[in-house]
């Protein structure tokens, strides 16, 4: 049963990093634009053609890890951060795009 906590703590952690990490990029460069949503997603385009297992590989030995268990999540918001942000990207685009401001502004 030991395992099976760990296993479940980790996974759990490295998803809400995830998105949180995503949630918050993908909300600012959706929300402001401009060159600060070019270099975001320029930045999360770069993370996606990136092979993932080595750069676990090179993370975690690149990290040191407070713990015994602490290091063995760290990569892993790293791969999935990306699409979070790509979605949360587009529902911030959409709810601050002019139309929208103009919609609101008429009710």
């Amino acid at each position: 049963m030991y395992g099976t906590r760990t296993s479940m703590t980790v996974g759990l952690i490295a998803v809400l990093l995830s998105v949180i990490l995503g949630v918050l990029l993908g909300g600012v460069s959706g929300y402001f634009g401009g060159w600060l949503d070019l270099l975001i997603q320029r930045v999360i385009e770069i993370l996606q053609s990136l092979p993932t297992i080595p750069i676990w590989l090179a993370m975690t030995a690149a990290l040191p890890a407070p713990g015994h268990r602490n290091g063995s999540f760290s990569p892993l918001p790293s791969s999935s951060r990306s699409s979070v942000g790509q979605r949360s990207r587009g529902r911030f685009a959409v709810a601050s795009s002019p139309c929208a401001k103009r919609i609101r502004a008429g009710r």
